[in-house]
Protein backbone atom coordinates (compact mmCIF):
# COMPACT_ATOMS: atom_id res chain seq x y z
CA UNK A 1 0.00 0.00 0.00
CA UNK A 2 1.28 3.51 -0.80
CA UNK A 3 0.56 6.28 1.65
CA UNK A 4 0.72 8.71 -1.27
CA UNK A 5 -2.75 7.75 -2.45
CA UNK A 6 -6.02 6.26 -1.25
CA UNK A 7 -6.07 2.67 -0.03
CA UNK A 8 -6.82 -0.27 -2.32
CA UNK A 9 -10.51 -0.32 -3.00
CA UNK A 10 -10.84 3.17 -1.59
CA UNK A 11 -12.64 4.52 -4.64
CA UNK A 12 -10.30 7.50 -5.07
CA UNK A 13 -11.06 9.97 -7.84
CA UNK A 14 -9.34 10.27 -11.19
CA UNK A 15 -9.59 8.79 -14.68
CA UNK A 16 -8.88 5.23 -15.68
CA UNK A 17 -5.64 6.25 -17.33
CA UNK A 18 -2.37 5.07 -15.88
CA UNK A 19 -0.79 7.48 -13.43
CA UNK A 20 2.79 7.77 -12.31
CA UNK A 21 3.41 7.55 -8.61
CA UNK A 22 6.44 9.42 -7.37
CA UNK A 23 6.32 9.60 -3.58
CA UNK A 24 9.09 10.76 -1.32
CA UNK A 25 8.99 9.53 2.25
CA UNK A 26 11.15 11.33 4.82
CA UNK A 27 13.67 9.24 6.70
CA UNK A 28 13.04 10.63 10.16
CA UNK A 29 15.86 11.72 12.43
CA UNK A 30 19.14 11.96 10.53
CA UNK A 31 17.55 13.12 7.30
CA UNK A 32 17.68 9.92 5.25
CA UNK A 33 15.02 9.51 2.60
CA UNK A 34 13.31 6.86 0.49
CA UNK A 35 12.09 7.40 -3.04
CA UNK A 36 9.56 5.00 -4.55
CA UNK A 37 8.56 5.00 -8.20
CA UNK A 38 5.80 2.86 -9.59
CA UNK A 39 2.68 2.80 -11.73
CA UNK A 40 -0.79 3.24 -10.30
CA UNK A 41 -3.67 1.66 -12.23
CA UNK A 42 -7.43 1.69 -11.73
CA UNK A 43 -8.77 -1.78 -10.95
CA UNK A 44 -12.17 -2.88 -12.09
CA UNK A 45 -13.73 -1.98 -8.72
CA UNK A 46 -12.54 1.61 -8.95
CA UNK A 47 -9.86 1.24 -6.26
CA UNK A 48 -6.22 2.19 -6.73
CA UNK A 49 -3.47 -0.37 -6.67
CA UNK A 50 0.24 0.03 -7.01
CA UNK A 51 1.35 -2.17 -9.88
CA UNK A 52 5.06 -1.73 -9.54
CA UNK A 53 5.64 0.12 -6.29
CA UNK A 54 9.18 -1.17 -5.89
CA UNK A 55 10.13 -0.79 -9.53
CA UNK A 56 12.80 1.58 -8.26
CA UNK A 57 13.79 1.91 -4.61
CA UNK A 58 16.40 4.53 -3.77
CA UNK A 59 17.56 5.05 -0.20
CA UNK A 60 19.54 8.22 0.33
CA UNK A 61 22.13 8.35 3.07
CA UNK A 62 21.59 11.06 5.70
CA UNK A 63 23.14 14.34 4.56
CA UNK A 64 26.20 15.62 6.42
CA UNK A 65 25.77 18.44 8.94
CA UNK A 66 25.31 21.76 7.16
CA UNK A 67 27.69 23.48 9.54
CA UNK A 68 31.19 22.70 10.75
CA UNK A 69 32.82 23.93 13.94
CA UNK A 70 35.82 26.20 13.57
CA UNK A 71 37.10 27.16 16.98
CA UNK A 72 34.31 28.96 18.84
CA UNK A 73 31.82 29.01 15.94
CA UNK A 74 29.90 26.75 13.62
CA UNK A 75 30.03 27.98 10.02
CA UNK A 76 28.30 26.88 6.84
CA UNK A 77 30.33 24.16 5.13
CA UNK A 78 30.18 25.96 1.77
CA UNK A 79 32.46 28.98 1.97
CA UNK A 80 34.19 31.07 -0.67
CA UNK A 81 37.83 31.12 -1.73
CA UNK A 82 39.03 34.49 -2.96
CA UNK A 83 42.32 33.76 -4.74
CA UNK A 84 40.71 34.30 -8.21
CA UNK A 85 39.69 37.80 -7.10
CA UNK A 86 43.29 38.82 -6.55
CA UNK A 87 45.76 36.99 -8.79
CA UNK A 88 46.44 37.74 -12.44
CA UNK A 89 46.91 34.22 -13.74
CA UNK A 90 46.18 32.26 -15.85
CA UNK A 91 44.99 35.42 -17.66
CA UNK A 92 45.20 38.91 -16.19
CA UNK A 93 42.02 39.94 -18.00
CA UNK A 94 40.05 37.36 -16.01
CA UNK A 95 40.63 39.04 -12.64
CA UNK A 96 37.33 40.74 -11.78
CA UNK A 97 37.44 44.48 -11.22
CA UNK A 98 36.64 45.76 -7.73
CA UNK A 99 32.91 46.19 -8.35
CA UNK A 100 32.51 42.68 -9.76
CA UNK A 101 34.65 41.17 -7.02
CA UNK A 102 32.53 42.80 -4.34
CA UNK A 103 29.35 41.59 -6.06
CA UNK A 104 30.72 38.04 -6.04
CA UNK A 105 31.52 38.25 -2.32
CA UNK A 106 28.10 39.66 -1.47
CA UNK A 107 26.30 37.07 -3.60
CA UNK A 108 28.10 34.30 -1.74
CA UNK A 109 27.09 35.84 1.61
CA UNK A 110 23.48 36.21 0.48
CA UNK A 111 23.41 32.53 -0.52
CA UNK A 112 24.66 31.40 2.89
CA UNK A 113 28.46 31.42 2.75
CA UNK A 114 29.99 32.40 6.08
CA UNK A 115 33.69 31.53 5.80
CA UNK A 116 35.59 33.70 3.34
CA UNK A 117 39.13 32.46 2.82
CA UNK A 118 41.88 34.80 1.67
CA UNK A 119 45.58 35.61 2.23
CA UNK A 120 47.69 38.70 2.60
CA UNK A 121 49.49 37.67 -0.61
CA UNK A 122 46.34 37.42 -2.76
CA UNK A 123 47.18 40.21 -5.15
CA UNK A 124 49.03 40.87 -8.36
CA UNK A 125 52.51 40.64 -6.80
CA UNK A 126 54.47 41.44 -3.63
CA UNK A 127 53.59 45.14 -4.03
CA UNK A 128 49.88 44.28 -3.87
CA UNK A 129 49.80 42.71 -0.39
CA UNK A 130 46.44 42.86 1.34
CA UNK A 131 44.42 43.59 -1.83
CA UNK A 132 41.71 40.97 -1.26
CA UNK A 133 41.70 41.44 2.51
CA UNK A 134 40.69 45.06 1.95
CA UNK A 135 38.09 43.98 -0.63
CA UNK A 136 36.52 41.61 1.86
CA UNK A 137 36.43 44.24 4.56
CA UNK A 138 34.69 46.68 2.25
CA UNK A 139 32.25 44.13 0.83
CA UNK A 140 31.27 42.50 4.12
CA UNK A 141 31.34 45.33 6.63
CA UNK A 142 28.01 46.27 8.08
CA UNK A 143 26.30 42.99 7.23
CA UNK A 144 26.48 39.97 5.02
CA UNK A 145 25.61 42.13 2.02
CA UNK A 146 27.44 45.29 3.04
CA UNK A 147 24.41 47.32 4.11
CA UNK A 148 26.12 49.38 6.81
CA UNK A 149 26.30 48.98 10.55
CA UNK A 150 28.82 48.21 13.24
CA UNK A 151 29.89 44.62 12.65
CA UNK A 152 32.79 45.09 10.27
CA UNK A 153 35.63 42.56 10.16
CA UNK A 154 33.29 39.68 10.96
CA UNK A 155 30.91 40.82 8.27
CA UNK A 156 27.95 41.62 10.48
CA UNK A 157 25.05 39.37 11.34
CA UNK A 158 22.52 37.73 9.10
CA UNK A 159 19.32 35.99 10.06
CA UNK A 160 18.71 32.67 8.34
CA UNK A 161 16.28 30.09 9.61
CA UNK A 162 16.01 31.93 12.92
CA UNK A 163 19.72 31.50 13.67
CA UNK A 164 22.15 34.37 14.10
CA UNK A 165 25.09 33.97 11.75
CA UNK A 166 28.18 35.94 10.82
CA UNK A 167 30.41 36.17 7.79
CA UNK A 168 33.89 35.27 9.06
CA UNK A 169 37.19 35.99 7.34
CA UNK A 170 39.99 33.43 7.37
CA UNK A 171 43.26 34.87 6.13
CA UNK A 172 46.80 33.54 5.78
CA UNK A 173 50.37 34.78 6.07
CA UNK A 174 53.75 33.31 5.30
CA UNK A 175 53.93 33.28 1.49
CA UNK A 176 55.47 35.72 -0.99
CA UNK A 177 54.52 36.56 -4.57
CA UNK A 178 57.86 36.79 -6.35
CA UNK A 179 56.25 37.12 -9.78
CA UNK A 180 52.83 37.40 -11.37
CA UNK A 181 53.05 33.90 -12.86
CA UNK A 182 51.37 30.80 -11.47
CA UNK A 183 54.66 29.48 -10.08
CA UNK A 184 55.53 32.80 -8.48
CA UNK A 185 54.83 31.67 -4.91
CA UNK A 186 57.58 31.14 -2.37
CA UNK A 187 57.43 30.36 1.37
CA UNK A 188 58.38 33.58 3.13
CA UNK A 189 60.15 34.14 6.40
CA UNK A 190 58.35 32.42 9.23
CA UNK A 191 60.28 33.91 12.12
CA UNK A 192 58.37 35.48 14.98
CA UNK A 193 58.95 39.16 14.23
CA UNK A 194 58.13 38.90 10.53
CA UNK A 195 54.89 36.99 11.13
CA UNK A 196 53.80 39.41 13.84
CA UNK A 197 54.24 42.22 11.32
CA UNK A 198 52.13 40.35 8.76
CA UNK A 199 49.39 39.50 11.29
CA UNK A 200 49.09 43.09 12.43
CA UNK A 201 48.88 44.20 8.80
CA UNK A 202 46.08 41.69 8.10
CA UNK A 203 44.23 42.84 11.22
CA UNK A 204 44.44 46.44 9.99
CA UNK A 205 43.35 45.50 6.44
CA UNK A 206 40.28 43.80 7.91
CA UNK A 207 39.17 46.75 9.99
CA UNK A 208 41.69 46.96 12.82
CA UNK A 209 39.12 46.48 15.55
CA UNK A 210 37.88 42.91 16.04
CA UNK A 211 40.36 40.01 15.99
CA UNK A 212 40.77 38.26 12.65
CA UNK A 213 38.47 35.24 12.97
CA UNK A 214 41.03 32.73 11.67
CA UNK A 215 44.68 33.37 10.85
CA UNK A 216 46.53 30.52 9.12
CA UNK A 217 50.22 29.95 8.52
CA UNK A 218 50.25 29.83 4.73
CA UNK A 219 53.26 27.57 4.34
CA UNK A 220 55.86 26.43 6.90
CA UNK A 221 59.48 27.24 6.07
CA UNK A 222 61.38 25.04 8.48
CA UNK A 223 64.63 25.45 6.62
CA UNK A 224 64.76 28.86 8.28
CA UNK A 225 62.38 28.72 11.25
CA UNK A 226 60.77 25.77 13.07
CA UNK A 227 57.00 25.66 13.06
CA UNK A 228 57.05 26.10 16.83
CA UNK A 229 58.41 29.64 16.38
CA UNK A 230 55.62 30.50 13.95
CA UNK A 231 53.04 29.20 16.41
CA UNK A 232 54.56 31.24 19.22
CA UNK A 233 54.04 34.31 17.03
CA UNK A 234 50.41 33.33 16.44
CA UNK A 235 49.89 32.88 20.17
CA UNK A 236 51.31 36.36 20.81
CA UNK A 237 48.94 37.79 18.16
CA UNK A 238 46.04 36.18 20.00
CA UNK A 239 47.15 37.80 23.25
CA UNK A 240 47.36 41.18 21.52
CA UNK A 241 43.83 40.86 20.15
CA UNK A 242 44.76 40.63 16.47
CA UNK A 243 43.79 36.97 15.96
CA UNK A 244 41.01 34.85 17.43
CA UNK A 245 41.80 31.36 16.09
CA UNK A 246 44.91 29.82 14.56
CA UNK A 247 45.13 27.44 11.61
CA UNK A 248 47.74 25.78 9.40
CA UNK A 249 48.04 25.29 5.64
CA UNK A 250 50.15 22.90 3.58
CA UNK A 251 51.46 21.00 6.60
CA UNK A 252 52.46 17.44 7.31
CA UNK A 253 50.89 15.41 10.09
CA UNK A 254 54.07 15.74 12.13
CA UNK A 255 54.06 19.53 11.79
CA UNK A 256 50.41 19.65 12.85
CA UNK A 257 51.10 17.61 15.98
CA UNK A 258 54.08 19.78 16.92
CA UNK A 259 52.10 22.98 16.34
CA UNK A 260 49.37 21.82 18.69
CA UNK A 261 51.87 21.60 21.53
CA UNK A 262 52.29 25.38 21.30
CA UNK A 263 48.83 26.72 20.44
CA UNK A 264 45.33 25.41 19.89
CA UNK A 265 44.82 24.69 16.18
CA UNK A 266 41.25 25.30 15.00
CA UNK A 267 41.63 24.40 11.32
CA UNK A 268 43.93 22.80 8.77
CA UNK A 269 43.86 23.71 5.09
CA UNK A 270 45.28 21.37 2.46
CA UNK A 271 44.57 20.44 -1.13
CA UNK A 272 41.90 17.77 -1.53
CA UNK A 273 40.03 16.76 -4.66
CA UNK A 274 39.30 13.66 -6.73
CA UNK A 275 42.74 13.92 -8.36
CA UNK A 276 44.74 14.62 -5.20
CA UNK A 277 44.03 12.81 -1.92
CA UNK A 278 47.38 13.26 -0.23
CA UNK A 279 45.77 14.61 2.93
CA UNK A 280 43.71 11.45 3.22
CA UNK A 281 46.63 9.11 2.56
CA UNK A 282 48.85 10.90 5.08
CA UNK A 283 46.22 10.59 7.79
CA UNK A 284 45.63 14.34 8.15
CA UNK A 285 41.90 14.07 7.41
CA UNK A 286 41.34 11.39 10.01
CA UNK A 287 43.51 13.16 12.58
CA UNK A 288 41.50 16.38 12.17
CA UNK A 289 38.22 14.50 12.48
CA UNK A 290 39.36 12.65 15.62
CA UNK A 291 40.64 15.83 17.30
CA UNK A 292 37.83 18.25 16.49
CA UNK A 293 39.85 20.25 13.96
CA UNK A 294 38.06 21.63 10.91
CA UNK A 295 39.53 20.58 7.57
CA UNK A 296 39.38 23.26 4.86
CA UNK A 297 39.83 21.85 1.36
CA UNK A 298 41.42 24.06 -1.27
CA UNK A 299 41.51 23.11 -4.94
CA UNK A 300 38.41 20.91 -4.50
CA UNK A 301 37.43 21.39 -8.16
CA UNK A 302 40.92 20.79 -9.52
CA UNK A 303 42.67 24.07 -8.83
CA UNK A 304 44.99 25.82 -11.25
CA UNK A 305 45.17 22.94 -13.74
CA UNK A 306 41.42 23.17 -14.26
CA UNK A 307 41.56 26.95 -14.60
CA UNK A 308 44.24 26.49 -17.25
CA UNK A 309 42.11 23.93 -19.07
CA UNK A 310 44.66 21.16 -18.50
CA UNK A 311 42.08 18.88 -16.89
CA UNK A 312 38.32 18.85 -16.47
CA UNK A 313 35.98 17.14 -14.05
CA UNK A 314 33.56 15.84 -16.66
CA UNK A 315 36.19 14.30 -18.96
CA UNK A 316 38.38 13.01 -16.12
CA UNK A 317 35.51 11.37 -14.23
CA UNK A 318 32.75 10.11 -16.56
CA UNK A 319 30.96 8.43 -13.65
CA UNK A 320 30.68 11.79 -11.89
CA UNK A 321 29.37 13.42 -15.08
CA UNK A 322 26.75 10.70 -15.53
CA UNK A 323 25.67 11.00 -11.90
CA UNK A 324 25.46 14.80 -12.09
CA UNK A 325 23.39 14.72 -15.29
CA UNK A 326 21.01 12.17 -13.80
CA UNK A 327 20.53 14.28 -10.67
CA UNK A 328 20.17 17.55 -12.57
CA UNK A 329 23.20 19.30 -11.08
CA UNK A 330 26.53 20.46 -12.49
CA UNK A 331 29.64 18.31 -12.15
CA UNK A 332 31.11 20.96 -9.86
CA UNK A 333 28.15 21.05 -7.46
CA UNK A 334 27.96 17.24 -7.43
CA UNK A 335 31.68 16.88 -6.72
CA UNK A 336 31.58 19.36 -3.84
CA UNK A 337 28.49 17.73 -2.32
CA UNK A 338 29.89 14.21 -2.59
CA UNK A 339 33.15 15.19 -0.89
CA UNK A 340 31.17 16.59 2.03
CA UNK A 341 29.28 13.29 2.31
CA UNK A 342 32.57 11.38 2.33
CA UNK A 343 34.27 13.74 4.81
CA UNK A 344 31.59 15.52 6.90
CA UNK A 345 34.09 17.68 8.83
CA UNK A 346 35.25 19.29 5.57
CA UNK A 347 34.68 22.92 4.61
CA UNK A 348 34.73 23.92 0.95
CA UNK A 349 36.23 27.22 -0.24
CA UNK A 350 35.93 27.03 -4.04
CA UNK A 351 37.04 30.13 -5.87
CA UNK A 352 34.75 31.96 -8.27
CA UNK A 353 35.17 34.71 -10.84
CA UNK A 354 31.45 35.16 -11.58
CA UNK A 355 28.22 35.38 -9.61
CA UNK A 356 26.82 32.55 -11.73
CA UNK A 357 29.57 30.25 -10.53
CA UNK A 358 28.80 31.20 -6.92
CA UNK A 359 25.15 30.33 -7.48
CA UNK A 360 26.07 26.95 -8.96
CA UNK A 361 28.39 26.18 -6.04
CA UNK A 362 25.59 26.98 -3.59
CA UNK A 363 23.40 24.33 -5.19
CA UNK A 364 25.84 21.73 -3.92
CA UNK A 365 24.03 21.89 -0.59
CA UNK A 366 21.02 20.21 -2.20
CA UNK A 367 22.60 17.11 -3.79
CA UNK A 368 21.75 13.76 -2.20
CA UNK A 369 23.45 10.38 -2.64
CA UNK A 370 22.92 6.70 -2.05
CA UNK A 371 25.52 4.59 -0.29
CA UNK A 372 26.30 2.84 -3.59
CA UNK A 373 26.89 6.16 -5.34
CA UNK A 374 29.26 7.35 -2.64
CA UNK A 375 31.14 4.08 -2.76
CA UNK A 376 31.54 4.47 -6.52
CA UNK A 377 32.79 8.03 -6.15
CA UNK A 378 35.22 7.07 -3.39
CA UNK A 379 36.80 4.43 -5.63
CA UNK A 380 36.86 6.28 -8.94
CA UNK A 381 40.14 7.21 -10.58
CA UNK A 382 40.80 9.97 -13.13
CA UNK A 383 40.70 8.90 -16.75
Amino acid sequence: RSDAGAGVGGGGGGSGDEERLDAEVGGGKGGGGIRRDGEVKRNENGGRIVAELCQELTIFVPPPPKRVQVGSKHVDAFGLGTLPLGVLYPDASRRPDRARAMAIIRTAARLGAELFDTADSYGADDKDFGYVEKLLHEALRGGAEGRGGEEEQRGGRQERGGERREACVATKGGMLRVSREANGWRPSRCDREYLLTRMRSSWENLGGRDPVFLWQLHHPNEKESPIEEAMQAAKTAQERGWVRHVGLCNVTLDQLKRARRVVEVAAVQCELNYWTRKAEKQGILDYCRDNGIAFIAFGALGGLKCRRGERHLASSFPALKYMADRKGFSCEATALASMRHLWPHLIHIPGARTEEHVQDIARGREVRFTAAELDELRRMKPR
